[in-house]
């Protein structure tokens, strides 16, 4: 179960949120530098307590289920929330899986973002169980594209044919199981996985990057359920800045 997932690098911690974590999420996110390269704005206190829920209760949402988890990223050294991480899904096709991230502006040029979204790997293909990763950034969010390629993620191709322009020429990368375990004997950094009851999807039979054009081009907006939608609008993009 997601709620007991705790992952530890040399210098990280990356968990769950809980409710104690709340204002220091907030607090990070009053920064307007961070959205720099996101559909996304400053939030007051009200709009983040309804994100929060959301966030929290998202954990859920079984691995077999349609999820989309967010996790604080704590500093070992201070204790200090610096950033989060996260996996689920893409908002034009909720079968595809996307990793994303964010730091504080004073974590930037610290290698932190490789360093959770590596962890985040691991356990997104060993204990989620998925097959194929994406991920997607702005052609000129450089930190974010040093990040991907860090940790393994290819360049496939430009996206375009969605519903909302404003995601049209972001660039796709991607990674499969496969190739995680060919890239990550260069890793020298250990990541220690602590979960229960974990669970492995099975392999989908469709072709991957047929699924990437049909969602790309399909002309629908993202289905959100009960999730408001300027919550759901700004949480499916979190992926930008390292």
């Amino acid at each position: 179960m997601v709620k007991n997932m705790r992952l530890e690098t040399d210098r990280l911690i990356i968990r769950p949120y809980i409710e104690s974590d709340r204002m220091e999420s907030f607090q990070l996110m009053q920064d307007k530098d961070l959205f720099k390269y996101m559909n996304m704005e400053v939030m007051s206190l009200e709009e983040h307590k309804e994100l929060f829920k959301w966030l929290i209760d998202s954990y859920d949402i079984g691995f077999d289920g349609d999820f989309k988890y967010s996790f604080n990223v704590i500093l070992k050294e201070t204790g200090k929330h610096i950033g989060w991480v996260g996996v689920g899904w893409l908002e034009s096709d909720h079968s595809i899986k996307e990793i994303f991230w964010l730091m504080g502006k004073k974590y930037w040029n610290h290698g932190y973002a490789s360093e959770a979204a590596s962890a985040l790997l691991e356990y997104a293909f060993n204990v989620i169980g998925l097959n194929e990763i994406v991920a997607l950034c702005k052609p000129e969010n450089i930190g974010s594209k040093r990040v991907m390629e860090h940790i393994g993620l290819k360049y496939r191709n430009i996206m375009e044919g969605s519903s909302d322009d404003y995601y049209n020429g972001e660039l796709l990368y991607s990674l499969s199981k496969d190739l995680n375990l060919t890239h990550k004997k260069g890793r020298s950094n250990p990541i220690t996985i602590s979960a229960k009851n974990k669970k492995f999807a099975h392999t989908n039979p469709n072709n991957f990057e047929t699924r990437l054009t049909v969602a790309w081009r399909a002309e629908k907006a993202a289905e959100f359920g009960d999730i408001p939608n300027s919550v759901g609008h700004r949480i499916g993009f979190i992926w930008s800045l390292a």
